[in-house]
């Protein structure tokens, strides 16, 4: 996945094309570093990075290239509101002090190794588990496994490991 991403930044970079992640689910820490795109090592670096919800509020960052003409031409409803950059500050200085961001990357391993050991298990139902920090998924068998309204995912936690139950009724 790294190379995909580096590999992008040099082509777009080439052609003189600008770089832009949606970092709204993404930003705030959830995938073991505060911007997911940080996992990627890019050469060269967004030119734009969008973000809002676990961020307090919504924005977007960027290189001086993309810095706007003239002020107030990019805009929101939330933007410009100065008790959420300090809560934000405060957020911030929190995770740092709890190393969140270090517990995310050990919950997200613990999580991913429960994952790959379901897929051993339930080889027929589930594959490819993948993640970064608690950002984790698997890719379900069927469209009937993934979107039947009727089965129920429970996770029970072992001392050991975490055990996937499929309940699955079909009409």
């Amino acid at each position: 996945m790294n190379s995909f991403f580096q590999q992008l930044d040099l082509i777009r970079k080439r052609h003189d094309l600008s770089l832009l992640f949606d970092e709204v689910q993404t930003g705030g820490g959830s995938t073991g570093r505060l911007w997911c795109h940080q996992h990627f090592d890019l050469p060269h670096g967004p030119d734009l990075v969008t973000f809002s919800k676990k961020m307090l509020s919504g924005g977007v960052f960027h290189n001086r290239e993309h810095r706007p003409l003239q002020g107030n031409r990019i805009q929101n409803t939330w933007m410009g509101d100065p008790h959420k950059a300090i809560m934000l500050n405060e957020v911030l200085g929190v995770m740092r002090e709890e190393d969140l961001l270090g517990l995310t990357n050990a919950s997200g391993a613990a999580m991913l190794r429960g994952l790959e050991e379901l897929q051993t298990k339930f080889p027929g139902i589930m594959s490819a588990a993948r993640g970064r920090g608690t950002f984790c998924a698997f890719d379900a068998s069927s469209i009937a496994i993934r979107y039947c309204s009727r089965c129920i995912f429970q996770l029970q936690k072992n001392p050991d490991h975490l055990q996937l139950l499929f309940l699955c009724f079909f009409k």
